[in-house]
Parts: structure tokens; sequence; C-alpha cells
């Protein structure tokens, strides 16, 4: 039988411990958060539990994956919003207009369109030129 692969997420907390600006290099801690996992012992193996997915991850599975994090690119998206159930509360107005059907149906405008129409009564002059040099493509 085939082992199926499970594909998680791990979210951290991070904390800069050295920020380099003329190498432009960052050495980062990264934790778990604790407002979503928390360390238990499971029949004597210690495993970080997810509180939200309400799953186990070993610790040495654990270890493994941020072992693979080392010399990896890290990106950072921060919350744009602070509160989801606030931020929902203050969309209900316009969610429940969109539900009856009363909301306005969106409009594409398409700039490119008006620009070129701009053009019809201007004069302008102007060249393409097009280069190939050798070995120009695999560059």
């Amino acid at each position: 039988m085939k082992k199926k692969e499970m594909r998680f997420r791990i979210d951290f907390v991070q904390e800069i411990v050295v920020a380099d600006d003329e190498t432009r290099t960052l050495i980062v801690k990264l934790t778990p958060d604790p407002r979503r996992y928390e360390w238990k012992e499971i029949n004597g193996e210690r495993c970080l539990f997810d509180k939200f997915d309400h799953f186990l991850i070993p610790e040495n599975v654990f270890a493994k994956c941020v072992k693979k994090l080392t010399d990896i690119p890290l990106y950072f998206e921060p919350q744009l919003i602070g509160n989801a159930d606030e931020y929902v509360q203050s969309r209900l107005p316009e969610i429940r207009e969109e539900i009856s059907g009363n909301f306005p149906e969106p409009t594409f405008e398409d700039k490119s369109e008006a620009f070129l129409e701009s053009l019809k009564t201007d004069e302008l002059g102007f060249v393409i030129l097009s280069l190939d040099m050798v070995d120009s493509t695999s560059l």
C-alpha cells in the first residue's frame, strides 16, 4: 500500500536576532505560534499539538521539517485584518446587499482602450527597433 503524503502548514512567531543592513540578511528565531500550538507528551513522546486542526506533529518530524528550512528564503506577509470577527461585522451591510441582489454589478474599465482612443487625434512619431544578438536568448 502506498504511503499517503500529508501536507500541512506550521505558523511561526518570528523574532529577529540579528539584522545586517550591509549584507541584507537576517537571523530569525522561529517559534511555533503559541496561539495555535502547544507541546504535549503523548505515550512518552513529545508532540506539537495543533489546536486548530487537532492533529499531532511528533517532535522528530517537526525537527526534520525545521531542518529543511535552513537557507531557504522566507517571506513575510503581515496580517492585514486585526480581528476577523470585527472585520466581518464591519462588512455585513455590504455582504447583505450583495446577497439580496441589490449590489451594483462591478464595472470593468479598460484603461488601455481609453489611451488608444486618445491617440486617434494625436500624431506621434516613433520607431520600433528589434535586435537579435547572438546568444541573447540564452542570457
